[in-house]
């Protein structure tokens, strides 16, 4: 389990943050009895997932960086960047991880500063951010048009009573509507129980193979075999 202290470091390091929802979140360190700190975390506000540009249909590297330069999708993150995959933003999405380094630091380092560049470039997950920033858009969508609907004028006296005659004339076909309406409630509430279930196999797939590929990358890293992207900053 690696060697201790004569006493602990009670030190703590702590950080505050929120997500750009608004989700707030702290993390605080503390190195305890080791002889320097051994753990690592991740507090990554928002995701995206990274696609390359190949499969994302963005032609060879010339072409897609002059896209760039014109206001399409781009990749730079903060001084560098890797113009190679484009970014597909996950609305409401963060991620939180602690990395317990058991007598010693190298493969809890490592996690903590590559998981989410790892997970970024798994194929299903990239599945999963189209899908879910899909279901965002629709949310949205649904969200203005029932605020639109809700905003409708009230008439007078006259337009009621002339409302009430006709409701009272098409009773029948209105209660056939509401039928209707549920038999078409009931089969897009199906549908889209189905999608939810999709996208949660997508996103565990995602992470657990990102699980095993971090791995692989730690091993590597420790035969001295370079891993493509190691160590790039994400955000």
């Amino acid at each position: 389990m690696g060697n201790l202290l004569g006493a602990p470091v009670t030190e703590k390091e702590t950080h505050l943050g929120s997500t750009p929802e608004g989700l707030p979140y702290g993390v605080s360190s503390m190195q305890g009895w080791r002889i320097h700190m051994e753990d690592a975390h991740i507090c990554q506000p928002f995701l995206y997932a990274e696609e390359r540009r190949e499969e994302s249909g963005g032609g060879d590297g010339d072409a897609s960086k002059k896209g760039d330069e014109k206001g399409g999708n781009t990749t730079k993150r903060g001084g560098g960047g890797d113009d190679r995959y484009v970014k597909i933003p996950i609305p409401g999405h963060s991620l939180y991880a602690v990395y317990d380094g058991h007598g010693g630091s190298f493969a809890a380092d490592y996690s903590g500063r590559n998981f989410c560049r790892v997970l970024a470039r798994q194929k299903k997950f990239a599945q999963y951010a189209k899908m879910a920033g899909e279901e965002a858009a629709r949310a949205k969508a649904e969200a203005a048009a029932s605020g639109k609907s809700s905003e409708k004028p009230a008439q007078d006296g006259e337009g009621d009573e002339t409302a009430d005659a006709g409701d009272r004339e098409d009773g029948g076909a209105a209660a056939a509507a509401a039928v209707s309406d549920k038999k078409k409630g009931n089969s897009d509430a199906l549908a889209e129980a189905k999608r939810q279930r999709e996208m949660l196999t997508l996103l565990e797939d995602a992470l657990r193979d990102a699980f095993v590929e971090t791995d692989r990358e730690i091993l590597r890293e420790l035969r001295g075999m370079p891993n493509e992207g190691a160590n790039e900053p994400y955000g």
